[in-house]
């Protein structure tokens, strides 16, 4: 999220200049991958389906759309402005199965 407020914050910043300052500030890792392309968001969701009982059989499979924000720009950011970017996870149980996204 840090990298999302960033590009919101300077619009003249770019996706790769704002995942560098996270990642001189620790915040992101040296391989950001599973971050920005969602994985870690989805995994998130799958252990909290999981442990809350909404589906003890809960996997990755269950998580669509798995979303990315690799490819965010200031400039899409700016085009959605009040609203808000934001990597967050959703669950809900459906016949005892996951629907996660």
């Amino acid at each position: 999220n840090m990298i999302l407020e960033m590009l919101e914050q300077s619009p003249s910043k770019s996706f790769a200049d704002a995942l560098k300052v996270a990642q001189d500030q620790g915040i992101a890792e040296a391989d950001p991958s599973a971050d920005i392309d969602g994985l870690d968001a989805a995994a998130k969701c799958v252990v909290l389906a999981r442990a809350l009982g909404l589906d003890p059989q809960a996997s990755m499979d269950c998580v669509h759309p798995l979303e990315a924000i690799r490819d965010v720009t200031a400039a899409t950011i700016a085009e959605t402005l009040p609203d808000r970017w934001k990597l967050i996870c959703r669950g809900k149980s459906i016949a005892g199965r996951a629907q996660l996204s």
